[in-house]
């Protein structure tokens, strides 16, 4: 009879063992974590790169439905600081979009927002070259200009007035036009890049002159 008592003793034990250590497992299992930081982010119109810290103790991925906005890694397991990457926003309106990010039945969301288009570069290594009767000028492309307007004066100080020309290009990066109708004297030009109805700073200027 002891004995069973004590063989009984040990079934129980051994029960209470497997209860105790379901329960821990289980305990585990609800313990699940995931946390983001920050969870918003604001870029200017050029875009650029910020950064998220995801910290987990299981796996997650990321995910988007914009195709302006994408991060470097889209799933790991742990803790890791991860890239965002936006591109530029040639449209003059803000947008916005959500990355989310999830493991397991959890989930966090990471706002994003970028300003609309407001300036343009002006354009640089304006030169002007003076030919029998007319003036070649030429320039290097601004960032994401659509058009440009080319203004004389005949001083570099003095009152600037567009001149009627179309630009082509003589390279990737390089525009011209030619003035067919010079002033005599001293001819100064400078440059306007151009987008929607957003216009860049006047460029440096160039000049040649006719006698």
């Amino acid at each position: 009879m002891k004995d069973k008592n004590v063989f009984l003793k040990f079934v129980i034990y051994g029960l209470m063992i497997v209860i105790s250590v379901t329960n821990f497992n289980s305990c585990i299992k609800e313990s699940q974590y995931l946390e983001v930081n920050p969870t918003s982010l604001n870029f200017d119109w050029e875009g650029d790169r910020q950064y998220i810290t995801i910290s987990s103790n299981g796996n997650w991925n990321i995910s988007t439905s914009s195709d302006w906005l994408y991060p470097t890694n889209h799933g790991y397991g742990g803790d890791k600081k991860v890239q965002i990457n936006v591109t530029r926003n040639t449209s003059t309106s803000m947008r916005s979009g959500t990355l989310i990010v999830s493991s397991g039945s959890l989930q966090k969301a990471v706002n994003i927002h970028q300003a609309g288009l407001t300036t343009l570069p002006a354009p640089t290594n304006v030169s002007a070259r003076q030919n029998a009767r007319s003036v070649t000028i030429e320039w290097n492309m601004a960032t994401v200009a659509t058009s440009y307007c080319v203004y004389r004066s005949n001083s570099a100080n003095g009152i600037y007035t567009p001149i009627n020309t179309t630009p082509h290009v003589t390279s990737p990066t390089h525009l011209q036009v030619n003035d067919n109708n010079p002033n005599n004297g001293a001819n100064y030009y400078k440059v306007k890049a151009i987008r929607n109805a957003i216009e860049s700073e006047y460029s440096n200027y160039a000049y040649c002159y006719f006698n």
